[in-house]
């Protein structure tokens, strides 16, 4: 993580204008998913060519959840093609990096696909078919949401100047030298509490289905078991009953005491329970990680009058943002 965020910085130059900061946040995310997923497995083209097939697989996932009919999928359509293919080569070079990773010794490694394999349940491995889907969970789910993260949360420092400058104080005290590690997230507690602020009103996964397991009664209103249900963590997050003053942004209310419960089922950016996403804990530490390595040094404000209505796709994305580096 490390190492990826210090080679996207040092190809920033002062002054330096971006067509796209969510693009360059992504580029960066998805190298990172990669790597801590497949390791060494596959070689950095290949990688590469993986991370350009996430958006056309992600939009074809997303339209499965949001319209769950198949014979959507077989309409011939242009977008429909572009998806298959995403999502047919995606899954052929996630089994080649399985399948060159049973090759090798893979007793000392300590990326996901490691860990997986490692796994034995009832003394044997897990199928390889699970170790695969698992693999495709986290892949797709570590590149669009942290890079959308990574963008809201420098939009919304970029509207609070003071509380930038103070995040940024935060991060060159604990930083010294270099990008942020993981030994340094114990110090970079004001850093922290902005990150879950900002997951709080902009959660990447805005929405997501759920089957219902037993009938049961919600809102006065009959629910029949196996109905598929939207479930809305940003209708949680921008909650009255929940978080006085929603529409404010306030880190302040992640000091310990104030933040709410993991019990309480109100702040849901990773969801929760048995279905909570795999890997976050390793999200949150990046985000915290990354804009505690970019606020050290570099400042990135953004064209007045700048359209910033979210784009509900399949994380609630930024629209293009164009943006001026300056370094600090």
């Amino acid at each position: 993580m490390a190492q990826c965020t210090s080679a996207m910085l040092s190809e920033w130059k002062d002054g330096a204008d971006l067509d796209d900061l969510f693009a360059e946040l992504y580029r960066l995310t998805t190298r990172i998913i990669i790597h801590a997923v497949l390791g060494e497995s596959i070689d950095e083209r290949t990688g590469d060519e993986l991370g350009g097939h996430f958006p056309h697989a992600g939009r074809a996932i997303f339209k499965r959840m949001a319209l769950p009919i198949p014979a959507l999928e077989k309409v011939p359509t242009s977008d429909n093609r572009r998806c298959a293919l995403a999502l047919k080569r995606s899954h052929e070079i996630v089994d080649l990096g399985i399948d060159t990773y049973r090759s090798r010794e893979t007793a000392h490694q300590r990326d996901m696909l490691a860990f997986l394999l490692r796994i034995r349940r009832d003394g044997r491995p897990l199928p390889a078919k699970e170790v695969h889907d698992q693999v495709m969970t986290l892949l797709f789910g570590g590149a669009d949401t942290v890079a959308s993260a990574l963008s809201w949360c420098i939009v919304l420092l970029g509207r609070h100047p003071n509380l930038r400058d103070a995040v940024a104080a935060e991060a060159r005290e604990t930083l010294r030298t270099g990008p942020a590690r993981y030994s340094d997230l114990k110090a970079l507690k004001l850093t922290s509490r902005v990150v879950h602020e900002s997951l709080r009103i902009y959660p990447p996964v805005w929405v997501t289905t759920r089957i219902v397991p037993r009938s049961t009664e919600l809102a006065g209103q009959q629910i029949k078991a196996g109905t598929v249900i939207l479930c809305s963590p940003y209708i949680f997050h921008h909650s009255g009953t929940y978080f006085p003053e929603p529409e404010i942004f306030d880190p302040d209310r992640w000091h310990p005491g104030r933040a709410p419960s993991p019990k309480d089922f109100t702040y849901l950016p990773f969801m929760a329970g048995n279905r909570k996403c795999l890997a976050y804990v390793l999200a949150t530490n990046e985000l915290i990680q990354i804009i505690a390595s970019i606020v050290a040094d570099w400042t990135v404000e953004f064209p007045d009058g700048l359209d910033l209505t979210p784009r509900p796709l399949s994380s609630l994305s930024p629209p293009v943002l164009p943006a001026r580096l300056t370094k600090v």
